[in-house]
């Protein structure tokens, strides 16, 4: 069983005391998904809005961007699973990349959603939304149907077919390494504390 032996280099961003080592295990902490490696650092986050984990994740997820080794590229992928309401938010992603609002939309939308109780029911709670952040009905709606938006949903489809994702929020790194996240069937998954190590160092695992 392969290991990586990496420094705490990160953990300010998420615990505090003096510098600790963590050791990741294959099958344990991350599994190899036996795609070709990108060919560079790359981690891809799978996720949606109306996910409550998702929403857990985000501040250390925030965290880590910020930083983050400069040569990681970070790719958030929108996922919905079938389920109308998430389909909503998948849209929302994209839309807000589209008219360049995702700083101001991105945590807003989760607080939204978990915190005020609001989900999107439908297109017009979506575009009601934007329209709430300053931007024009009709602009929002005819850049909903945009083949920018619309294509950048079909390719969040096929990432999440390609990568065999069923939950969330998953992370895949340098298109061959799967995360394996703390839970009840795996013990010895990564967590918030761990996120942030685990994601640098596979993200440059050779």
């Amino acid at each position: 069983m392969r290991k990586i032996l990496i420094a705490l280099g990160l953990a300010a961003a998420f615990t505090a005391g003096p510098a600790l080592s963590l050791e990741l295990k294959e099958n344990s902490n991350y599994e190899v998904v036996g795609l070709e490696r990108s060919e560079k650092p790359k981690v891809l986050e799978f996720f949606s809005y109306g996910c409550p984990h998702c929403f857990e994740f985000e501040p250390h997820v925030k965290a880590w961007l910020a930083t983050k080794p400069a040569d990681i590229q970070v790719l958030r992928v929108p996922v919905s699973f079938g389920r109308e309401e998430w389909g909503f938010y998948a849209q929302a992603y994209y839309l807000a990349e589209a008219l360049k609002l995702q700083e101001q939309s991105h945590e807003r939308l989760f607080d939204r959603i978990h915190k005020d109780g609001k989900p999107m029911h439908n297109e017009d709670d979506l575009v009601a939304f934007f329209v709430e952040l300053g931007q024009d009905e009709a602009k929002v709606r005819g850049t909903l149907k945009s083949f920018p938006v619309q294509s950048k949903l079909k390719q969040a489809d096929f990432l999440i077919k390609k990568f065999r994702i069923d939950s969330v929020p998953t992370f895949i790194a340098n298109d061959q390494y799967k995360l394996i996240m703390k839970s009840r069937d795996h013990a010895d998954g990564l967590d918030q504390t761990t996120l942030a190590e685990g994601l640098t160092a596979l993200a440059h695992k050779q």
